[in-house]
């Protein structure tokens, strides 16, 4: 596996959105992404899970959001949006102040762990951009997703 000494991009995720890497789709891989620093790409972190209606971080997604803050010390120049979406259930209003809350969270944990918090910018953006029904149970839980972008 190729390390650089620019900020790498990382995909911790089955589902990709817009810049990410798509020779990696359906795999969970870190840092194997050849994008010039310059270029815009995401991680899309699917297991930084949260219970229903709750905007704090559980315990089991811990690991994944320290390799984030890791790779955020060791290039202390990269900046990145976290964004947070939520499923269909409900209001709309409702659903834009419960994702700014996790993007929110998911921020306040990489600054605890030694990220530069002027380096990240956090939003809520609801229910848009759904990457799955929902329709289903799990189809919501895959909704109910942060997604970092580097600005």
């Amino acid at each position: 596996m190729k390390r650089y000494s620019f900020f790498p991009v990382f995909i911790l995720s089955a589902f990709l959105v817009a810049g990410c890497c798509t020779e990696h789709k359906g795999k969970e891989v870190v840092d194997e992404c050849t994008l010039n620093p310059a270029s815009k790409g995401c991680w899309v972190i699917q297991n930084v899970h949260f219970d229903t209606n709750k905007h704090q971080i559980k315990p089991e997604s811990k690991t994944r959001l320290n390799n984030v803050a890791t790779v955020l010390k060791n290039n202390a120049g990269a900046k990145l949006n976290i964004t947070g979406y939520t499923d269909s259930r409900g209001s709309d209003e409702y659903n834009k102040r419960l994702s700014q809350s996790r993007a929110n969270s998911v921020k306040k944990y990489l600054v605890g762990k030694g990220a530069k918090a002027g380096n990240l910018s956090a939003k809520g953006l609801g229910e848009v951009n759904p990457v799955a029904t929902n329709d289903t149970k799990e189809g919501m839980a895959l909704n109910r997703r942060v997604e970092l972008s580097v600005q």
